[in-house]
């Protein structure tokens, strides 16, 4: 088949061909977004340094982004069942 002739389609310029091959500014490619897991990583390790910084003791520091961490872990499991419930209209007493 030969290739898409715009001259003929009155839409060619309505729709969106940011990367068609003929289109000589191609969008750039999206970055790949982290997930939130790495988030929550990036953000204990970011924690530990601060808290380091500010106090000197690794004990200490380490104590308290042990302490930080889990209680994002329990606030994640009680939001995510929360809302599992609400989506699935379970009542969360039922949930396994």
């Amino acid at each position: 088949m030969p290739p898409h002739n715009p001259i003929n389609d009155l839409l060619w310029a309505l729709r969106p061909h940011l990367n068609h091959p003929l289109n000589p500014h191609p969008s750039p490619p999206r970055p790949p977004r982290p997930s939130p897991q790495v988030r929550l990583y990036v953000f204990e390790a970011v924690f530990f340094c601060a808290v380091d910084m500010s106090l000197g003791n690794v004990a200490v520091t380490a104590l308290l982004t042990f302490l930080v961490n889990r209680a994002l872990t329990w606030f994640r499991a009680a939001w995510g069942e929360d809302n599992l419930s609400r989506k699935t209209l379970v009542d969360r007493h039922f949930l396994i």
